[in-house]
Parts: structure tokens; C-alpha cells; sequence
């Protein structure tokens, strides 16, 4: 006989676990546990605070990208790296209106082979606006971004509909986060913002002016969205300087009783007037 149950059970009687051992020890004192399945996600996660980590349950209440949404309701605007394992056309939708709106500055994804197969649809609509990789994955991580918050959750959650009972864990440090790029300086020169500047009057995209000035275009991208910071300063004084020119051009020759220009200038003031 390979195999002698009766010694095997033997050896299990005596491998009982010692009394008042915890199983799982977490050693950050500031953790605070949430399991209570029949409140909102408001009142499971609360108002956030910096240095503190929050052990929840979602009891199938919510989903990784509701959970991002309603921190970002305390962050403001921000830059978001999203990890998983798979995602549905819904949570697509949702981030697309959120990134639209400029409640994400940017985003990118890691995402799992089998989204080619089972979620093609909503991965050809990311495709389509976000920036993502395609890698052999599980992990379901998110990392929240900007001046003030530098935030990591870690989940048992997909950016899908999640009925069961689903384990995660937001970590908010004050000084880092995991898995995050900085955004808050692209360290450019006085003659890169000149260049900026140039070519925004020019009406160059800011994609194209990025690889003109080989930086990352993404990057660049989310400086401008960002409202914020001498890159988005210089590309929006270029283009409404060069933009002031054009209308000036455009009333000129309206004035002067050219039928195209006066149909672009009644067309500008319908844009700019204040509706009633």
C-alpha cells in the first residue's frame, strides 16, 4: 500500500490549529472593517481621509467602476489606471460619459486575453478612445490620481455587474499609491511651451503637437484637460490668440459683404450667445 489512511488521519487529528491564533493578521492600524450589506455604497465607504486603508464587503451592492466613480466624487477629477479581469459594455458607456465630461482626466486599462472572445464589443469601444494593454491577468486593481488624492484599491471585483459577495480593500497613503505614473510635472522648457504655444495657433492637435515634440502623447493630453499648470496654459493662449485672428479675418470680409463669411459669423454668434 503507497498510502496508509490510518497514519494520515492520525497526522491530521494532530495538526489543529493553535487556540486564539488569529488566521489573518493585518497590520495596519488604521484599517476599518465595513460588512454591512444593507446600506449604500455612501454610507459603506463614507468620506474619505488621507493615510487609512478601508476593508469593505459589496454584498453585490456594487461594482469596481461604481466604486471608482464614487470616489471620484470626493477626488475630483483624476488620472485612473483600472486593471482586470474582464469588463461589460455598461461599465464602457460609463467611463466613456465620465472621461467626456472631464471627470477623468485619463485612463488606462489591463486587461485579460478573453476580452477579445467574450467582451469584444466593449473592448473595441475602449479601444477606440482609452489607451490599454492586453496581458494574462486576474488582478482587479485601480489607482486614483491628481495633486491631492494618490489612491489604490484592490479588489475581488471585474468592472461588470458583480451580484455576489465580492472582497476588496482602498488604500489612501499621503504620499504614494501602487501602480501609478505622476502627472503633476511634465517638466517642460521655456521653448517646448513657446513650441506649444506656436503650433496650438496653428490649430494642431494636441496629439500631433506631443509627437512633434516627442513626449508622451497621453500625458499631454491629460495636462490639458487638467484645466491646470503652464502646459494648458500655453496651448489654449495659442489657440485663442490664432482663434481671435481668424474671427477678425472672418468679420472682415463679411463686413465687406462676402455671403460664406457672413454665414460663418452668424454661425459663431448663435455658439457664443447666452441662451435665454
Amino acid at each position: 500500500m503507497l498510502i496508509d489512511l490510518k497514519s494520515l488521519n492520525k497526522a491530521e487529528q494532530n495538526t489543529k490549529e493553535p487556540e486564539n491564533q488569529p488566521v489573518l493578521f493585518l497590520s495596519v492600524p488604521e484599517c476599518r472593517n465595513l460588512a454591512d450589506s444593507e446600506t449604500s455604497l455612501r454610507k459603506q465607504i463614507g468620506i474619505l481621509e488621507h493615510n487609512v486603508c478601508i476593508n469593505f464587503w459589496s454584498y453585490g451592492s456594487f461594482s469596481l467602476h461604481e466604486l471608482m466613480f464614487y470616489i471620484l466624487q470626493q477626488t475630483g477629477p483624476a488620472h485612473i489606471n483600472m486593471c482586470t479581469w474582464s469588463i461589460s459594455q455598461d461599465a464602457i458607456e460609463k467611463i466613456i460619459r465620465k472621461y467626456q465630461k472631464g471627470e477623468i482626466l485619463s485612463i488606462r486599462f489591463l486587461l485579460d486575453p478573453r476580452v477579445k472572445v467574450c467582451k469584444a464589443k466593449p473592448l473595441q469601444m475602449l479601444s477606440a478612445t482609452f489607451s490599454h494593454k492586453i496581458l494574462r491577468v486576474h488582478a482587479k486593481v485601480v489607482t486614483i490620481e491628481n495633486e491631492a488624492w494618490k489612491i489604490s484599491v484592490v479588489s475581488s471585483q471585474n468592472a461588470t455587474t458583480n451580484p455576489k459577495l465580492e472582497r476588496g480593500v482602498i488604500f489612501i497613503p499621503t504620499k504614494y499609491s501602487i501602480l501609478t505614473k505622476p502627472y503633476s510635472n511634465m517638466n517642460l522648457t521655456q521653448q517646448e511651451l513657446e513650441t506649444i504655444e506656436k503650433l496650438a495657433g496653428l490649430f494642431y492637435t494636441p496629439k500631433q503637437i506631443a509627437i512633434i515634440l516627442e513626449i508622451d502623447p497621453e500625458m499631454f493630453e491629460a495636462h490639458i484637460r487638467s484645466e491646470t499648470g503652464n502646459t494648458y496654459r500655453a496651448y489654449y493662449k495659442g489657440y485663442y490668440e490664432a482663434d481671435i485672428e481668424l474671427r477678425k479675418s472672418i468679420t472682415q470680409s463679411a463686413l465687406s459683404g462676402s455671403s460664406p463669411a457672413q454665414t460663418m459669423l452668424r454661425d459663431i454668434q448663435k455658439q457664443s450667445r447666452i441662451s435665454e
